[in-house]
């Protein structure tokens, strides 16, 4: 999937805003939603394991999120925890975003402190090392 933002620009540079926000009632979400229900079988049960669809699919079409409940014995069980589980999905993808700190380059004060320290380090090992015999 892919996300399609706005960019505004500002002075301090370029900030992505999500073209909508996606409605969390329960109205909207049973409207924006396409729900199938299908057979989970794993593990044992023998001849009970394929009798009923319980597994609940929903697919979120504004936004594309898809949601698998099969956790539940029923069908109205696993279809409430996936409205759940899609209602909290779409209101972390409502939140707005922290913007993302940009990396600064280092200023020529902090480039020569840090090659001094360096230095020092490389001087402290070289007098660790035993004297080398000139033959």
């Amino acid at each position: 999937m892919v996300k399609q933002c706005i960019h505004i620009a500002q002075s301090i540079g370029s900030i992505p805003i999500p073209p909508t926000m996606f409605a969390t009632d329960k109205k909207s979400l049973d409207k924006d939603t396409k729900v199938w229900f299908f057979r989970s079988s794993s593990g044992p049960g023998g001849q009970n394991v394929n009798k009923v669809a319980s597994a609940v699919r929903i697919w979120h079409v504004p936004s594309g999120v898809v949601i698998v409940v099969r956790s539940e014995r029923t069908q109205a069980q696993n279809k409430r925890v996936a409205f759940e589980r899609l209602k909290k999905r779409l209101e972390a993808l409502n939140r707005p975003r922290k913007p993302r700190k940009l990396r600064t380059k280092p200023s020529p004060a902090a480039q020569r402190k840090r090659l001094e320290e360096k230095r020092k380090q490389s001087q402290k090992k070289e007098s660790r090392q035993p004297p080398r015999l000139e033959s």
